[in-house]
């Protein structure tokens, strides 16, 4: 599954080219896990700044595809980078997802489970919430959507709300693996920043180090409050 992180903002009038790209993705495959990152508006979360300066992002709109590569201007004509990356080999890592939801408290069970030949080396896992159905009026400078300046009542989903881990990653270590998989559970409130619980979501990813100082994610996955997850196995 690729992972793609939209850096994007409801004033930004060229964000929604993006915006448009993962749908034309989403039309071609269900292998993607989004997560939209807003500054500066009324949907920004704590998490943000700390991303940009991680990442390096200064302008907007910015698509991390799988936090190795910016999504290729314009995004609507290249989402064969992010759907083409679908189509490679099985992945060494897999992942299972068990959120609920108890009135305002969250359990997220993570379950890891590693290939025989993985490399453990600057392993890390990231777990962040995120918030579908927002609604809000959207700069416009594209042709999408109807044009115009303004799209009026745009929803904005998978909305980052918040991270469960550091939003470069918890390290995972070779003796916290039992039998091939790690595990872990999250047990916390549900973010006051949180407009409607019953349009929230998991996104769970595992990153690791190309030995030169960058990170990319190895493999992803999305899951909504109620969802168990078995792994994604043949």
């Amino acid at each position: 599954n690729v992972l793609i992180e939209d850096y994007t903002g409801t004033w930004c009038g060229y964000c929604p080219r993006v915006s448009h790209a993962i749908e034309l993705t989403k039309d071609q495959t269900g292998q993607v896990a989004v997560i939209a990152v807003h500054d500066d508006n009324e949907f920004y979360c704590n998490e943000v700044g700390l991303l940009k300066s991680a990442f390096g992002v200064n302008s907007f709109p910015t698509a991390k595809v799988d936090r190795d590569a910016d999504w290729t201007f314009p995004e609507p004509s290249n989402i064969d980078q992010v759907v083409d990356k679908t189509l490679c080999d099985n992945a060494t890592v897999g992942l299972a997802l068990a959120p609920t939801l108890n009135g305002n408290d969250m359990n997220v069970n993570v379950k890891v489970k590693f290939g025989p030949d993985f490399d453990f080396d600057n392993t890390k896992l990231v777990v962040m919430l995120l918030e579908d159905g927002l609604i809000a009026d959207q700069v416009n400078y594209t042709s999408y959507y109807g044009g115009g300046d303004v799209i009026s009542n745009f929803q904005h989903d998978h909305v980052l709300r918040s991270s469960l881990t550091n939003v470069t990653g918890d390290a995972i270590m070779n003796s916290d693996i039992t039998d091939s998989v790690y595990s872990r559970v999250f047990s916390v409130p549900v973010p006051s920043n949180v407009t409607d619980s019953s349009n929230i979501s998991i996104v769970a990813f595992i990153t690791s180090d190309d030995f030169l100082g960058s990170s990319y994610t190895v493999n992803s996955r999305v899951a909504y409050f109620g969802e168990a997850q078995d792994f994604q196995e043949n």
